[in-house]
């Protein structure tokens, strides 16, 4: 299959131009798992702004709805319903590209859009996050990233740190033999620290490639030695850990509420202070999560929720959980409150509520997370249920 083919299908596709074959060939080809990273690819260079549902889907609706759009068999502004049976698990991974694509295309109704001058003049002074980050050296540096030139930023007990021209930062050791480095360990400890606003990403000393979202920070030693490679972890991460050869020396992340302990896999861990539970979600491999007296095994798909010293297991759309890190939101029946705790993160504002009485209202649907402000503040005020002001960086939630 060639790529110019699905980008011609998807353009025709999300242009509203698609003949009935043309749709019906580029439906197919979304369900092939080979071409979700083109798909991806197409998603972030033409979908920019946030296509809104006209109203929350009810339990079991986004399945009906996925299924109806994979079967073509959505209607302009009306769900189906299917008496088929649940969807097979390769449509529910590729959820968020039907949502993006399909859903959204079928409901946005641009003569909606507010007229409220304030949402409009938001976006002046009020800008998505972007990718930058400042690292804490163990003597007390620190160098902001995205004011440091592509290269090697600094030396530590044997250990070159560098950034690299795409925007990550690697530890490598050199100039000493690994045991002289490793023996100085315990003294370097650097940290990475992600304000609002701000995601980044490092490769630390082991090959593990850690994702870090806004209002994050990541505590690693500049290498790893003894019989284990402890982070500590505040805030948001994803994590792709590098297995080593050494079997005794696991990866260890410890995190509010939760420890996680891995040998090689994917996991995503949320642990935001603020936030009522600690979840870690796993997307390849096995990890061990501990919590108070507890510990539990998660297989691929699963999330260890821990509140209030217990811990329970539940299965999740990982598309979901992972959006963040792939440049998007996704609202998956998550409350009024939820929502605006992200997006007080990634766009660095202050969220104050005035004669809100039900802030546990849920919203669904997907938002580029480099969409202005007030294309995802006019996309909530089209449900109905909510208003928004906005002073300066303060965003009022106002009750409709």
């Amino acid at each position: 299959m060639q790529e110019t083919r699905l980008a011609y299908l998807f353009n025709r596709y999300f242009d509203k131009t698609a003949s009935a074959a043309e749709r019906d060939e580029f439906l197919a080809l979304v369900d092939q798992e080979e071409v979700e990273q083109e798909i991806r690819r197409l998603m972030e260079e033409s979908y920019q702004g946030f296509q809104p549902m006209q109203q929350p889907f009810a339990e079991g609706d986004r399945e009906k709805m996925l299924s109806a759009i994979v079967k073509g068999q959505v209607e302009e502004g009306k769900v189906i319903p299917l008496k088929s049976k649940r969807l097979w698990p390769r449509i529910a991974s590729v959820a968020a590209i039907l949502l993006v694509v399909g859903i959204g295309f079928y409901f946005y109704n641009p003569s909606s859009s507010s007229d409220d001058q304030s949402l409009a003049l938001a976006d002046q002074h009020i800008k998505p996050g972007k990718n930058t980050a400042t690292l804490t050296l163990a003597d007390g540096r620190k160098i902001v990233l995205s004011d440091a030139v592509n290269g090697e930023l600094a030396k530590e007990g044997g250990v070159s740190i560098q950034k690299t021209k795409d925007g990550k930062v690697i530890y490598t050791v050199e100039g000493k033999s690994e045991e002289q480095a490793n023996a100085e360990r315990a003294l370097r400890l650097n940290t990475i620290t992600t304000a609002a606003g701000e995601q980044y990403q490092v490769i630390l000393p082991d090959g593990t490639l850690v994702w870090l979202n806004a209002s994050s920070s990541l505590k690693y030693p500049s290498t790893f030695s003894g019989n284990e490679r402890k982070v500590e972890l505040d805030g948001e991460g994803y994590f792709e850990v590098t297995k080593v050869k050494d079997h005794r020396m696991p990866f260890i992340v410890v995190g509010n509420r939760q420890r996680v302990e891995v040998l090689g896999t994917h996991f995503n861990m949320n642990s935001y202070a603020d936030e009522n539970a600690t979840k870690t979600t796993l997307l390849e491999g096995s990890v061990s999560v501990s919590a108070s007296n507890t510990s539990s095994i998660l297989k691929p798909g699963q999330q260890a929720i821990s509140v209030n010293g217990k811990t329970r297991v539940v299965q999740v759309q990982t598309e979901d959980v992972v959006a963040w890190k792939n440049g998007y939101f996704m609202f998956n029946n998550e409350s009024l409150e939820d929502v605006m705790r992200k997006v007080a993160r990634w766009y660095d504002v202050q969220v104050e509520y005035k004669n809100v009485s039900n802030r546990k209202i849920t919203f669904f649907g997907t938002v580029s997370r480099f969409s202005n402000i007030s294309q995802v503040l006019r996309t909530l005020e089209h449900t109905g249920e909510v208003k928004f002001d906005i002073e300066g960086r303060r965003i009022i939630v106002i009750e409709k």
